[in-house]
């Protein structure tokens, strides 16, 4: 799959999160975690399948970023799932087509009191309004995320409990609550950002390999004129966003 025309047929990325759970610590002092990537895919709009397996790199929050390990995760789980909608909005019950796809592996790293970046990267995005592509095609694309931080902390980062939203019917108001858990029982505040920018259209650049040191901060999308992370649906067209840092109702 990866060795056909990505400028045309690769624009399949919806979003999704990643996410960790503390195992335990092993003889060595090792730290182990269960690291999972949860991705979704428009469907309907690109016949480009998730990948059978994915490399995560992973790196040291030292001055330079080292990369410590590639680990290679492998498609665990993927099936059919419909947005959120409404009977007024009810776009699930039209031309539209979510998969969800999940990856998981076990990582095992050495005590590092600075803790450790996680990566994957991959193009392209599916088709968006307020997103500029090449002659009707998409050729931006997603990285995915997470941090661990000191390890002598045992420590599992916050899930989401829902399914993304990719779609709003235009001149409603649409509530969506993007709330997560954590685990610990950690505080957590939500915030709309720039999403980040990964992979290019190109056969060896859709899903490359993690870089021998990670560059932050992670360059992040272009917008089309007249749209940003603020006013995602538009400036000038009366449009609003806003979401509860305390509860993530957006």
């Amino acid at each position: 799959m990866l060795l056909l025309s990505f400028t045309a047929n690769a624009t399949h990325l919806i979003g999704g999160y990643m996410s960790y759970t503390f195992l335990g610590k092993i003889a060595n002092g090792n730290s182990r975690y269960r690291v999972s990537l949860n991705v979704y895919r428009d469907c309907f709009q690109s016949g480009v399948p998730l990948d059978d397996n994915i490399p995560i790199g992973v790196y040291l929050n030292n001055s330079v970023k080292d990369r410590y390990q590639v680990f290679n995760f492998g498609l665990t789980a993927k099936f059919k799932v419909d947005p959120p909608g409404s009977v007024d909005c009810d776009y699930y019950a039209k031309n539209v087509c979510i998969e969800y796809g999940l990856y998981e592996g076990v990582i095992e790293v050495p005590e590092f009191t600075e803790g450790y970046h996680i990566t994957f990267v991959r193009c392209c995005r599916n088709r968006q309004v307020n997103l500029p592509d090449q002659s009707g095609t998409p050729f931006q694309g997603q990285t995915y995320y997470c941090f661990i931080p000191n390890t002598s902390y045992e420590n599992n980062s916050p899930v989401f409990s829902m399914v993304p939203s990719p779609y709003l019917c235009a001149k409603d108001t649409t509530s969506i609550l993007f709330q997560a858990m954590d685990p610990d029982g950690d505080e957590l505040s939500y915030k709309i950002v720039t999403p980040f920018q990964g992979g290019e259209p190109t056969s060896n650049g859709a899903m490359p390999d993690p870089p021998l040191n990670l560059t932050l901060p992670i360059e992040a999308v272009n917008y089309k004129v007249n749209y940003n992370s603020t006013l995602p649906f538009g400036i000038n067209n009366g449009s609003i966003t806003n979401i509860d840092a305390t509860t993530g109702l957006a």
